[in-house]
């Protein structure tokens, strides 16, 4: 017998096989068997398998489809890439400014998401586009005009290196200048290393 001619009998004897009542049951399981050739217990599932398609996912069904996450998606990367934490009290922030149509339902739903959904929603969106890092700090002009510069800052603290070089302890040197140890260590630090 070939696949397409047992592939039509296991279509008829399914019909069969589950309007019929238990007695009867084993009778048509016997001859499919022998018509077929396949064990019983294959023959079993064979016939109580479902028709079509996959099985239905277990749980409940998904609260948030694939459009609420290209919205979520958009307004992520224009707010920075920000932590589920951060992005969930940034969100209220960021969703009038949004430019694309939004349901007023989708709109509630995602403002009512918790931190960790928008960090599960978010995955495939983090896998693709990476990490930004861990600072919020960008890099710039502004911080680079912000951050006093080794030359500048060893000049500053000259007295210092004299008392140093002079054979002073840090907490004397400290002291003495009436300045932080902290500071006199990153003195220290900065010109002897």
């Amino acid at each position: 017998m070939t696949a397409t001619s047992k592939r039509e009998y296991l279509g008829k004897v399914r019909e069969r096989y589950r309007r019929a009542g238990r007695g009867y049951k084993a009778r048509i399981l016997d001859e499919f068997c022998v018509v077929c050739g396949y064990e019983r217990e294959w023959a079993i599932r064979l016939l109580n398998r479902r028709l079509y398609g996959p099985a239905k996912r277990a749980g409940p069904t998904a609260t948030y489809g694939p459009e609420l996450f290209k919205v979520l998606k958009v307004i992520w990367l224009a707010s920075g890439q920000m932590c589920g934490k951060r992005f969930k009290e940034a969100l209220p922030l960021w969703v009038p400014h949004y430019r694309g149509e939004f349901k007023s339902e989708a709109r509630a739903l995602l403002l009512a998401a918790s931190a960790a959904t928008l960090d599960r929603l978010l995955a495939p969106a983090r896998m693709r586009y990476g990490r930004r890092g861990m600072g919020g700090t960008k890099p710039g002009a502004l911080l680079k005009t912000q951050i006093p510069n080794r030359t500048v800052f060893l000049q500053k603290h000259k007295d210092i290196i004299r008392l140093l070089k002079a054979g002073q302890s840090v907490r004397n040197a400290a002291k003495i200048t009436d300045r932080g140890v902290s500071t006199v260590q990153r003195v220290k630090k900065l010109a002897f290393a």
